[in-house]
């Protein structure tokens, strides 16, 4: 077996998502305040999706809860990760994933990076279904993510 065969397997996932919908699977990166808050983390994001053949739709700069309200209103996809600095989460974004999850509760939201453990529990309390940031196991994450979305796209066509 070589090295990079499962992430084959995952990238070929996306590949008969995209035959079956006309579209590569999308994941919606919220970019909370300005680039130097998000900059590092957005990085990170767009190389840990393209692992698994999935597409890093970027907000821009997001600065209230408005424009990201907009940004997902905008997009097909219902998988959505916050990415910004540890301040800036914690002054603005426990805050707006309380509302965003209230206004868009079909959607799935991930945190990039990981908060301190006391405020993690906070973080899936409001709707946060898992931190990603560079101790996450790549391969489990994205198959996730996958899965999830191929079981949505089986309901979609099976209704």
């Amino acid at each position: 077996i070589r090295l990079s065969e499962p992430y084959e397997e995952l990238r070929n996932k996306s590949k008969d998502i995209k035959s079956k919908t006309g579209s590569r699977p999308q994941v919606g990166l919220i970019c909370l305040g300005e680039l130097k808050q998000f900059k590092p983390r957005l990085d990170f994001m767009r190389g840990f999706l393209a692992a698994g053949g999935l597409k890093a739709v970027e907000s821009g700069q997001d600065t209230s809860l408005e424009t990201v309200k907009l940004f997902i209103l905008s997009q097909e996809t219902k998988y959505f990760c916050l990415c910004s600095s540890n301040d800036l989460y914690e002054s603005l974004g426990l805050e707006m994933i309380k509302v965003l999850r209230n206004e868009f509760p079909d959607r799935i939201f991930y945190l990039a990076g990981l908060p301190d453990k006391d405020l993690q529990s906070q973080w899936t309390n409001e709707g946060i279904r898992q931190f990603i940031h560079i101790k996450s196991n790549c391969y489990e994450t994205l198959a996730s993510i996958l899965s999830s979305m191929e079981v949505a796209l089986d309901e979609v066509t099976k209704a």
